[in-house]
């Protein structure tokens, strides 16, 4: 009886295999450590990373895709309003150089004319032939349009609808060294000397002649700067032109 009751003292104090019972003070310690250490349950913390984005981090983007797109619009519409005006003033220069070949060709003074606008806004320039030789332009009275297309009248060029020939007025025309020929039109010539000259003063021009050609929406001030081209023909007739940014060389 002695010896059984000191095994099972033995067996409450603790094993003999090295581990505590769970009487004793180091087993419930080990219960104890073992519950801190076993499985936690999931917070917010550990929960899976958020994906996508925000609708305040839509917006900013939104703002900014909008922001570029201005910029861009805003350049390539200047881009497109560069693009007409140097068309305009590129076909002015070679249709004042026709002129003079066409003088050559013909043995007549030739009339550059500027026309009113049409309907659609449009400005013909033509060419005439001083037929008559009397150094002024009689459409009526014998001077040749040349290379009039049918039906009756159609110019060799109209400038677009878009450009202003008046850094001021879309309806007025901004020159110097030309004929004003009243109803809008405007006239300078080339005689069989290749001299520049006026057809109303009937002799050789002393100074250069200029007119502007530059775009409706930088007169009105939607757009800017101003941006103008400048054709020029020499006393002795030579055509070329220029840019100019605010009434200066560009």
């Amino acid at each position: 009886m002695k010896l059984a009751r000191q095994v099972s003292d033995s067996s409450v104090a603790g094993r003999g295999d090295g581990f505590p019972s769970l009487g004793s003070e180091r087993g419930r310690e080990a219960v104890r450590m073992s519950g801190r250490t076993g499985t936690r349950r999931t917070g917010p913390e550990d929960r899976a990373p958020r994906r996508g984005f925000s609708l305040t981090e839509l917006l900013v983007v939104l703002v900014i895709l909008a922001a570029l797109f201005a910029i861009g619009t805003g350049l390539l519409g200047r881009q497109a309003r560069i693009a007409v005006l140097a068309g305009t003033s590129n076909s002015l220069e070679a249709l004042a150089q026709r002129a003079r070949s066409e003088m050559q060709r013909r043995g007549h003074a030739v009339f550059l004319r500027i026309r009113e606008k049409d309907t659609d806004g449009r400005r013909a320039v033509e060419l005439w032939e001083d037929t008559n030789d009397n150094r002024a332009l009689d459409a009526g009275a014998g001077d040749v349009l040349i290379n009039e297309r049918p039906p009756g009248g159609v110019s060799d060029y109209a400038i677009p609808e878009t450009v202003s020939l008046s850094r001021t007025d879309v309806d007025e025309v901004q020159q110097s060294g030309w004929d004003d020929a009243g109803s809008g039109r405007f006239v300078i010539a080339v005689d069989f000397l290749g001299r520049t000259f006026r057809p109303s003063l009937g002799r050789q021009n002393n100074a250069v002649a200029t007119l502007t050609v530059t775009h409706e929406s930088m007169v009105s001030g939607d757009a800017s700067p101003m941006l103008d081209y400048q054709l020029r023909l020499n006393p002795v007739w030579n055509a070329s032109t220029s840019q100019l940014v605010q009434g200066k060389d560009f």
